[in-house]
């Protein structure tokens, strides 16, 4: 687990994004059950966030609003309904969704970088 967090920290640091779906799937992999590992994954990834805008900002940038208030707005709107749709799932469904999901977002990530 530790060299799965890692690795994904290390994504995120250089990309800054595929934090949540490998540390989620990896989660899986190893044994965790969906539901915890994508609630596991949503608390560490907002806790590795805030260690990132608060190092942006002692660094001396500034974020810019512009970008903030719709994305920070959208993230916000997501939340009841990822929630629910993750309450309502069975065990099953929920780890072929992450998969297809997960699988996917490689694939898009390849082609982008190939193209």
């Amino acid at each position: 687990m530790i060299a799965i967090a890692s690795v994904a920290s290390f994504n995120k640091a250089l990309s800054g994004g595929g934090y949540g779906p490998l540390l989620t799937s990896g989660q899986i992999l190893s044994g965790v059950k969906g539901k915890a590992s994508v609630a596991i994954t949503s608390f560490a990834e907002s806790f590795t966030c805030l260690v990132a805008v608060i190092l942006f900002m002692l660094k001396g940038h500034f974020i810019n609003l512009e970008l903030l208030i719709p994305v920070a707005s959208g993230a916000l709107l997501s939340v009841p309904v990822s929630a629910n749709i993750v309450k309502n799932l069975n065990e099953t469904h929920l780890k072929r969704v992450i998969a297809i999901l997960t699988i996917g977002l490689g694939l898009f990530t390849i082609i982008k970088t190939l193209t």
